[in-house]
């Protein structure tokens, strides 16, 4: 077996991940992939015109089957979906006695994204707040050595 050629790349299917699900705030790596095989059944839904009277596509993901795939625990598969929702990454529809409808969120401005700004201004006053702190035990134990330095003078006078 040698190195993969341009024919071997175009036989492969692969998976694809967006790169702004890395800046969505709390997803742990399995949630994102498990956000992967979601886009890729979103995309096969689009080949089988799985679509609502709005017009929006939807899609089934199973437990059962993300396991068999991914080989990540009930508990874990759980979490994740339920973090994908909580950031609305994905959006359930739960229907009596049947399948629960997954939908992909196209608005940015309601998913949970990581504020780095924030995210900085936050890191640069835990820093500055550590800085002071060592200033303050740097002052405290000068302030002691100076205490003992007088204490010992006045004991030779």
């Amino acid at each position: 077996m040698g190195r993969m050629k341009l024919n071997d790349f175009k036989k492969n299917e692969f998976y694809t991940m967006p790169k702004w699900i890395l800046e969505v705030e709390g997803l742990k790596p399995a949630d994102m992939i498990i956000y992967m095989l979601a886009l890729n059944n979103w995309k096969l839904s689009v080949k089988n015109n799985f679509v609502n009277e709005k017009d929006e596509v939807y899609f089934y993901l199973t437990h059962k089957k993300i396991k068999e795939l991914t080989d990540f625990g009930k508990d874990q598969v759980i979490g994740a979906i339920e973090r994908l929702e909580k950031s609305n990454v994905i959006i359930a529809e739960k229907q009596n006695g049947k399948a629960t409808k997954y939908f992909l969120e196209s608005d940015f401005e309601k998913i949970k994204f990581k504020n780095k700004k924030e995210d900085q201004s936050e890191k640069e006053d835990q820093s500055e707040k550590e800085d002071q702190s060592e200033k303050e035990e740097y002052n405290q134990s000068d302030f002691k050595y100076l205490n003992k330095k007088e204490i010992n003078k006045n004991e030779f006078k």
